[in-house]
């Protein structure tokens, strides 16, 4: 059985990738950890791939780390060893985070631990309104990985996210939504639909644009005259696409545009 179930609407250029554990509530094992490193760089690559959709299959999004692979204290692996291991199973973080394609996560469940960390590394984030979002490392006596403390932090700041990981509690998405961790909280019968018709209003967006308003985004922890030369180069190869022709002509025609991503 396939960890990640993969689905492509071409007609929308949204890529659906949905985790397949149903039966541990899609708990990151080291296979599915792997499968969605893969995925979302396999993805990234396609130029008729606009945007990345993650969900989880069945009743959650992703319980955090599957607590049954979890090595404890035992002395069967280095320390070395159980830190490589960790950076590697972590890598996806920021594969998802640096993709050059805009990235929602559709919350249909619990997101918990490292399965909110894949949740925050997404660009926008919607919730079924019965969804629950928390931390939960200090339940089961962890410190936090996958780039959870960073990611947490940049939303809501470091000291709402210090309660949050201290005194972890479970959020209903209408509670998230009103902290900013997520985007929408929705009715769990109307999830899909408005999450891919939200997908499907980015996916039809000049995607050459988008790519560096997202590289802009990334600056924003630079000094600000860096980031505005980046900003610079950015607009300037924005403007010698032929999206940017399209808008212009689109413009000037009084129609919507019809853009291409190149």
């Amino acid at each position: 059985m396939s960890a990640v179930l993969e689905e492509v609407i071409d007609e929308r250029g949204i890529a659906i990738l949905t985790m397949n554990r149903p039966q541990v509530s899609n708990a990151l094992s080291d296979e599915l950890f792997d499968a969605l490193a893969e995925s979302f760089a396999r993805l990234d690559r396609r130029q008729d791939i606009g945007v990345i959709l993650l969900s989880g299959r069945g009743r959650a999004f992703c319980a955090g780390g599957d607590v049954a692979q979890m090595p404890g204290n035992s002395h069967e692996l280095t320390f070395e060893t159980r830190v490589s291991n960790l950076e590697r199973r972590a890598a996806v973080i920021p594969i998802i985070r640096d993709s050059s394609k805009l990235t929602i996560a559709m919350i249909n469940g619990v997101a918990v631990g490292a399965g909110l960390a894949l949740a925050l590394a997404c660009d926008f984030r919607l919730a079924a309104n019965s969804a629950c979002l928390t931390t939960g490392y200090r339940n089961i006596g962890l410190s936090g990985d996958c780039g959870a403390v960073h990611l947490l932090s940049h939303l809501v700041g470091e000291s709402k996210a210090k309660e949050l990981f201290f005194l972890p509690e479970m959020l209903p998405a209408p509670q998230a939504l009103a902290l900013g961790l997520i985007n929408r909280s929705v009715p769990d019968e109307s999830l899909e639909t408005e999450t891919l018709a939200f997908a499907a209003r980015l996916a039809a967006g000049p995607r050459v644009a988008q790519r560096y308003l997202k590289m802009n985004f990334r600056n924003i922890g630079r000094e600000l005259s860096a980031a505005m030369c980046d900003e610079a180069v950015y607009l300037v190869r924005s403007a010698l696409s032929d999206d940017h022709s399209e808008a212009k002509a689109a413009f000037f025609e009084r129609r919507a545009p019809r853009f291409k991503g190149t």
